[in-house]
């Protein structure tokens, strides 16, 4: 074999280990965007005439600390607004919401390029609301504090070598969540009575489980 064979297999083998997923080192980056518009030219009450829109952006960062061990940092962000008019109000509701995650997912390889994992998150976020009814004079503003923990199942399969496919629980599979809000009322442009609620949230997908709860995502792996 000459030197210019050995340079190429070298080459090669240099790209192809360092994009394997779950390989100790690897790093990766996940993301997704979605828009949902909605309009409303007929309404059960006469005269209402509701229209909307939500956007969001979810970003991953991750890198695997051991071989089969991932550690993922997440940000998302999320907006949105509703626009509800009448004969005798026009009333606009605008929704943000930010979070911040940061989990860890255990693997175990099960075949050439299928893995299976379990993992598990911690995240907390904030998200405030306002309705503001425009010839009414009045409306209400809330805000919300939440942190939560959430484990679940995930299935990988690395189709390219940059590129992997997973497939998982599209809500929450088991988790525990805390939250905090504060509501507070809108008379005369002015934000009075304000009170407060807590709660605390215990979910799990264990009882059942069906196709249409599931969620698809894709993962690009970093050279």
């Amino acid at each position: 074999m000459n030197k210019t064979s050995t340079l190429i297999i070298l080459i090669l083998a240099h790209h192809v280990t360092q994009a394997q997923f779950s390989q100790a080192g690897q790093k990766l980056i996940s993301g997704s965007v979605f828009f949902n518009s909605s309009k409303s030219t007929n309404s059960v009450s006469p005269g209402i005439f509701p229209t909307g829109y939500s956007t969001g952006l979810f970003l991953n960062v991750g890198k695997f600390t051991k071989t089969n061990v991932l550690t993922t940092l997440g940000i998302n962000y999320t907006h949105g607004t509703s626009k509800q008019v009448t004969p005798i109000n026009t009333s606009i509701n605008p929704i943000n919401g930010v979070g911040l995650s940061f989990g860890k997912t255990y693997y175990k390889h099960l075949a050439k390029q299928l893995f299976i994992g379990i993992g598990g998150s911690v995240g907390g976020g904030y998200n405030s609301t306002i309705i503001k009814n425009d010839q009414a004079n009045n409306g209400s503003k809330s805000e919300g504090y939440f942190v939560g923990l959430n484990v679940a199942p995930i299935l990988n399969y690395q189709i390219t070598k940059r590129f992997v496919i997973s497939v998982g629980p599209a809500n929450n599979f088991l988790g525990v969540a805390y939250g905090y809000n504060s509501f507070t009322n809108l008379q005369n442009n002015q934000f009075e009575n304000k009170s407060t609620n807590e709660s605390f949230n215990f979910n799990s997908g264990l009882g059942g489980f069906s196709l249409k709860d599931l969620g698809f995502g894709f993962s690009y792996l970093i050279k």
